[in-house]
């Protein structure tokens, strides 16, 4: 399995907008066996993180939520992965990438911000406003002909079926945790289908309060594939064998 880069856009701009799923695609009708005739055995899966919706904000001023934030998750096998950074925006602003403070963001309670990759060269940014805003999205690239895993298609599939992926947010300035998303993953499921998108808000929970401080919108992509190599059908004959009996 490998990591890479692949794009996807979108974003919930409605206040109550808690996202969409693959038409046709329903959650409660989940059956591996139709992930194990799929022969589109290899996957990538692309996770977009589209914008931050701030709940409730205080009335006395100030704002409660970071201006730059980056995100750690571990995802099947994966190791541990840190995003880069991202800053937050409103629709007025056309660059928010200040290298000695933070730019005062125009927020209102239940209007998402739209997270952009900051440049590495912060201070070119800056001057520079041809500058293009990117996304911040990842691939994850499972096949198992190169994992040499043939078992790994169904430990994914019972690993999306079961499980829920944990995204740790965190302060890109003071380096403290602001909260943690949990994102069900039994949705992204193809069941025969080539593809499944889902577009989702989840809570952010803070952990030291209990509290919901706002919702982290999220692209999920789930696209199969056929195996890089050709892998061998554990149902098939050796007949070279059998004839030699």
């Amino acid at each position: 399995a490998r990591l890479v880069s692949a794009g996807m856009k979108g974003i919930l701009d409605k206040p109550g907008d808690r996202g969409y799923a693959t038409q046709g695609f329903h959650a409660s009708e989940k059956r591996l066996d139709l992930e194990a005739e799929d022969p589109l055995k290899a996957t990538s899966f692309v996770i977009q993180f589209l914008a931050y919706r701030p709940y409730n904000l205080p009335k006395t001023g100030g704002q409660h939520f970071p201006h730059r934030m980056y995100f750690t998750l571990n995802f099947f096998d994966f190791p541990q992965f840190k995003t880069e950074i991202v800053r937050v925006r409103d629709n007025q602003q056309h660059n928010t990438f200040s290298p000695t403070k933070n730019v005062e963001v125009n927020a209102t309670a239940g209007t998402p911000l739209v997270l952009f990759k900051e440049p590495k060269d912060r201070v070119t940014a800056l001057i520079d406003d041809s500058i293009e805003d990117s996304e911040l999205l990842v691939n994850f690239e499972i096949d198992p002909s190169t994992s040499l895993d043939t078992k790994e298609h169904m430990r994914f599939a019972s690993y999306l079926l079961e499980k829920a992926l944990n995204v740790e947010i965190w302060d890109a300035d003071s380096q403290m945790h602001f909260g943690t998303v949990r994102v069900p993953l039994n949705e992204m499921l193809r069941q025969g289908r080539p593809i499944v998108a889902v577009a989702r808000e989840f809570d952010c929970l803070d952990q030291s309060s209990g509290k919901i401080n706002g919702g982290i919108q999220v692209m999920l992509k789930n696209s199969g594939k056929y195996p890089s190599v050709r892998l061998p059908d554990p149902n098939s004959v050796n007949l070279d064998a059998k004839d030699q009996l």
